[in-house]
Parts: structure tokens; C-alpha cells; sequence
């Protein structure tokens, strides 16, 4: 009767131990390596690859990097009391809004920047709003309260006044250009990119402003935001760095 009590007891404690374990490594976080595929800046490119791999060792990959580097956002809701008021920017899963003051086009001049997270399939998406840094806060609120309105209304033609530029690729796909093509599994030549659902965080080196984008896939793109007459975003590669899972 002893033994199979000290028997049962030592199956028990394994079991705990066991279950500690797998439940240790279910909350664990994803551990990633950062690989430099192509590169036109030898001094920006392996020092970004070297940032992303110590941030990303520690928390998932939508998470924003909190080095030191990368642009500080404050909540939307601190802009103005319209923005408090309003129910359609109170922060949930599936809409976030932030923003920043910074240079983003590199011009010599901050811009106001507003950074919209919405979900595509239970997963944020990012969608960047640039605005002159002397626009005042209520023509921004009624610029987001309808982002995507008729080209001839009356809010369009303001949105095109207010808006400097806005960077979304969500549901949409980014080629990596300077990347040779690969082969897919029917055969057919296919570029390398991200799309769906896209991370942007910008972030200071040497003086200059850059964007790190990138999806569930594992691509990360470095790249400098251009200004345009259209509000549709012009984007010069600097750095491809792939992420690998450990």
C-alpha cells in the first residue's frame, strides 16, 4: 500500500511538472533571427537588422519597438477634447489611435502624424494620416471621422487640402523590387513582398526619418517616405531584412 502511494504521488508531481512546462511554453514568446538580404546604406542597414533582432526577442512582432530609435506615440484622445469626447476613438482591440510630431518626409519641418490600427481578419493593420503640424485639431478630427468619402463632396476636397499624404498597404501588396524573383509553386516567376495586413513604425537614424514595414510574412522593409502631389504614398527601399523564427 506504501508504494503504490509513493507511486501515485511521484506520477503526480511529474504531471505537474509536465504541465508547468507546456503552460511555461505556450505564454513563451516567439523568438526571431534577423538576416540582411539587401542593403544600399552599409552604415543604416546592419545596424537596423541588429535593433529588430534584439527588440524582437522579446515580445511578438506586431508589438511597436521600444528602442530608442523608433517615434514615441501619444494617444489620440491627448489631442483635443473632440477627439475625448467622441466615441469613435475610444481605443479597443481593433481601433487604436495614436500620434506624433516629427519629420516624416524629411523636408526640414515636423508633420503631425496619426497612426489609425484597424483589424483585417482579428489582426491590426496600420494606416498612417500625414497632416501640416499648424493644422488645427478639429479639422484633423473631421478628416478621420470620414476618411474614404466621394472624390467630388465637400469633405473630400478638404480632406485633400488637410492631408499632406497617407501610407496604408493594408489588403494590398508591397513588392520587393530589388529582390530577385522566385519561383512559385506553380512554376510561375513571383516577386518577394508584404501585404495584407502591414506594421509601420517609423523611426530616426542619422538625422533621417524611416519607416520599418512589414506583415506576417517575414520581410521586413526599410524605406524613406517621399511626399507626392497625390496623396498615394512614395516609398525609396533602403534595407530588406528577413525574420526568421528561432
Amino acid at each position: 500500500m506504501m508504494r503504490k502511494r509513493k507511486t501515485a504521488g511521484f506520477l503526480l508531481g511529474l504531471l505537474l511538472v509536465l504541465g508547468t512546462s507546456v503552460a511555461t511554453e505556450a505564454v513563451a514568446p516567439e523568438q526571431f533571427k534577423f538576416i540582411l538580404k539587401w542593403s544600399q546604406d552599409k552604415k543604416l542597414c546592419p545596424a537596423i537588422t541588429q535593433v529588430l533582432s534584439d527588440e524582437y526577442n522579446d515580445h511578438w512582432i506586431q508589438d511597436p519597438p521600444v528602442h530608442e530609435w523608433f517615434v514615441k506615440w501619444e494617444s489620440i484622445r491627448s489631442l483635443d477634447e473632440k477627439f475625448r469626447d467622441g466615441p469613435e476613438f475610444n481605443d479597443d482591440h481593433c481601433s487604436l489611435y495614436l500620434w506624433a510630431q516629427f519629420d516624416i518626409d524629411n523636408d526640414g519641418q515636423a508633420e503631425l502624424v496619426v497612426k489609425w490600427s484597424a483589424c483585417l481578419g482579428g489582426i491590426r493593420s496600420d494606416h498612417l494620416y500625414i497632416f501640416r503640424n499648424q493644422e488645427p485639431p478639429t479639422g484633423i478630427y473631421e478628416s478621420l471621422m470620414n476618411k474614404s468619402p466621394l472624390a467630388d463632396s465637400p469633405q473630400a476636397k478638404a480632406n485633400q487640402e488637410r492631408l499632406l499624404g497617407q501610407i496604408s498597404y493594408t489588403g494590398q501588396w508591397y513588392e520587393l523590387k530589388k529582390l530577385p524573383p522566385f519561383k512559385n509553386k506553380f512554376g510561375r516567376k513571383e516577386l518577394h513582398g508584404i501585404g495584407g495586413k502591414v506594421w509601420m513604425h517609423p523611426f530616426k537614424f542619422g538625422g533621417q526619418t524611416y519607416l520599418n514595414l512589414h506583415g506576417l510574412s517575414g520581410m521586413h522593409v526599410i524605406a524613406r517616405y517621399k511626399r507626392s502631389e497625390k496623396l498615394s504614398p512614395q516609398l525609396e527601399d533602403i534595407c530588406y531584412v528577413d525574420r526568421r523564427k528561432l
